[in-house]
């Protein structure tokens, strides 16, 4: 059946020049304007196919090509995991055929595996780059819509003085600088794990997070403060090239060894990248303005800044004053 109705609307149901079954919907509810519409597709089928108008290019190749250009960014290992799941459901598609149907069955199809709204919208964004950049590259005409979840907002979780004393203590040896280094800078775990010497310069008390390390994709320069340049100074000669290290070689990963230390420290509901919205919290309880807090913390935008900004409300107060005192110009007129 070429043409058939679900509801009001009529969709296509066609077979590929290379055999693949095509259903989509046409977007009307009005027969004539679907005819049109299949008749359409069906002849661009042919002539991409017979007289090589156009590539026929599959989601693999623009996967491939649109993973290619993201080699060197910070988060490489997770488009990584997000492509593969995507080239279950879709490897062998051509993109001509990955329309809105196709994408919202993928969408509830994540779903059902029981995973957090913010992480079924990771691969949605994921695919739509991948289509997204098929555009660019002249390969579809345009990309289909989509539908993220909605993520519910989550409390911001930092540490207490008194908290992170305590979790400190219980921390292995080899962990006590890396944590205290996290709650100096605001580093994040890959670039405190990957620091390397030649990343540091200590006379000029600034280090530097590479480009491809980063994950704005921009180089970020980090100012060091004395607690910072105290703990650099504890490790060195630990090992050649890399700053912080277990039994004398690179750290490559934490293990449950943070997790088991949090735990007897008696501190609930605080995971690693909680160590870097502590450092964020206690910069702004300090006073420090949210503009200058997003160029210490390589944010690309203000918006993952105002997070904290109630923190330093307080501030606000001196400036409350500084509107008239129209109550006081009226007794002064009557006066």
């Amino acid at each position: 059946m070429a043409l058939f109705r679900r509801g009001s609307t009529w969709y296509v149901d066609i077979a590929s020049p290379t055999g693949e079954r095509i259903k989509k919907s046409t977007g009307t509810d009005q027969k004539e304007l679907a005819q049109e519409y299949h008749d359409r597709l069906k002849s661009d089928l042919w002539k991409q196919s017979r007289l090589k108008e156009r590539p026929q290019r599959t989601f693999e190749e623009a996967a491939d090509r649109w993973l290619s250009t993201r080699e060197n960014q910070a988060n490489a290992k997770n488009n990584t995991a997000y492509l593969e799941w995507l080239l279950k459901h879709l490897g062998g598609k051509l993109l001509l055929v990955i329309d809105k149907d196709r994408i919202d069955a993928l969408l509830h199809k994540k779903m059902k595996e029981k995973v957090s709204p913010q992480t079924v919208n990771h691969y949605m964004k994921t695919l739509r780059a991948i289509l997204r950049g098929a555009w660019e590259w002249g390969w579809i005409e345009s990309v289909p819509p989509f539908t993220m979840l909605e993520v519910p907002k989550k409390r911001l979780r930092f540490l207490s003085r008194e908290e992170a004393s305590r979790l400190i203590a219980e921390l292995p040896n080899h962990l006590k600088p890396l944590v205290r280094f996290a709650l100096a800078t605001g580093l994040r775990q890959r670039n405190l794990l990957d620091l390397e010497w030649n990343q540091v310069n200590t006379g000029k008390r600034i280090l530097w997070i590479h480009a491809d390390q980063s994950k704005s994709g921009k180089t970020i320069r980090i100012p060091l403060s004395p607690e910072a340049l105290s703990i650099l100074e504890e490790v060195k000669g630990q090992h050649k090239t890399r700053v912080f290290t277990y039994h004398g070689r690179p750290m490559a990963y934490l293990g449950d060894a943070f997790e088991r230390a949090v735990d007897r420290a008696g501190v609930k509901n605080f995971r690693f990248h909680d160590l870097r919205h502590t450092w964020a919290s206690w910069h702004v309880q300090g006073g420090t303005p949210l503009a200058v807090l997003k160029e210490l913390g390589g944010w690309e935008s203000m918006e993952m800044v105002l997070r904290y900004g109630h923190l330093g409300e307080h501030h606000l107060k001196d400036w409350a004053a500084n509107v008239p005192n129209t109550s006081q110009e009226e007794k002064e007129k009557d006066a």
